[in-house]
């Protein structure tokens, strides 16, 4: 049978996990601060294509708060000609690992004004699932 912890022991528990809590949150705000200071529009979506995060460069871009970004997904933001479709054979090499660019025809949802963007995207464990940063 376990021993029981002591009060000093629940304390010094209580204090480390306060510190690392600290630290998390400092890492977190320092990477907030570089994605929202970037010149490139970041969203990163999941492998359905919901929107879960984005930097304030991609809602600029596309007229959105982040709170309207997030309850997008990625056919919100792109332009109907662009069909989601043929991007069967982009998603089976980034979800093989490649790394892919190329050109992409996006929308702002609001006033459905269409734009040239140049998509940068890969896979990578987001929250403990993949998602998709382009």
């Amino acid at each position: 049978m376990a021993e029981k912890p002591t009060y000093e022991e629940l304390q010094r528990r209580i204090q480390e996990l306060e510190k690392a809590e600290s630290e998390r949150i400092l890492v977190e705000d320092r990477l907030k601060k570089i994605l929202d200071n970037t010149q490139d529009a970041i969203f990163i979506h999941d492998l359905e294509g919901k929107i879960l995060d984005v930097n304030d460069k991609m809602c600029r871009m596309y007229g959105l708060t982040k709170e309207e970004a997030i309850e997008l997904t990625i056919e919100d933001v792109s332009s109907p000609k662009m069909m989601l479709e043929d991007m069967q054979d982009k998603w089976k090499k980034v979800l093989n690992g490649e790394k892919l660019l190329f050109e992409w025809e996006a929308l702002r949802p609001k006033d459905q004004s269409v734009f040239y963007v140049e998509i940068s995207i890969q896979t990578i464990a987001f929250h403990d699932k993949d998602v998709v940063p382009p």
